[in-house]
């Protein structure tokens, strides 16, 4: 199996572990499912994943760190659920990873470094997650075509490379939250 998809369907039930032994897995799409519980740490072993979506409201739990094994993935959308934690530090190994999609979960804490280091990074969406702190200059390291950190809890000074390498809003976008400042239009 190459494609596994349930959009649109009325599958419900606890995201089976078993999902890990597809080994050949490229695409793993559960959108807008009923599926709950947490996203098991044996997709860990999905080492052909290319596109992981799982934005279903019921998914809960962390993000596991196994997901940094991932080293094919190209596009990550785990959005709008009820995951908690932080954002684990190994995503800063998925050195294909284009487009990261985090926005509307409870993950917490700060934005590591770590995850300016993924060298294909285009497209962040970390909004309204509870996260606090300063914006990692790492992020700076990357030509985004969307960055969206508002209706976060980040503060301070955005730093110089961030701004440089942000897409000013109205093309696709670039937002920063209330509490920071620095970049010049």
């Amino acid at each position: 199996m190459i494609d596994l998809s349930v959009e649109d369907t009325r599958l419900s039930g606890v995201l089976p572990t078993e999902l890990g032994k597809l080994s050949r897995l490229t695409e793993l799409s559960l959108p807008a499912s009923s599926m709950s519980g947490f996203l098991p740490s044996e997709l860990g072993a999905l080492m052909a994943l290319d596109t992981l979506t799982a934005f279903c409201r019921y998914v809960s739990g962390t993000l596991p760190q196994t997901l940094g094994r991932l080293t094919w993935l190209r596009e990550a959308d785990v959005s709008h659920n009820r995951l908690s934690g932080t954002l684990p530090l190994e995503f800063g190994l998925l050195q294909h990873l284009r487009s990261w999609t985090i926005a509307g979960s409870r993950i917490s804490g700060t934005l590591p470094s770590q995850i300016g280091l993924t060298s294909s990074l285009s497209s962040l969406d970390l909004r309204q997650l509870p996260i606090s702190g300063s914006i990692p200059s790492e992020l700076g390291l990357h030509t985004f075509v969307y960055l969206d950190l508002c209706s976060t809890f980040l503060s301070g000074s955005i730093p110089d490379s961030v701004c440089q390498a942000a897409k000013p809003a109205g093309e696709y976008g670039s937002c920063f939250p209330a509490g920071t400042w620095g970049c010049k239009k």
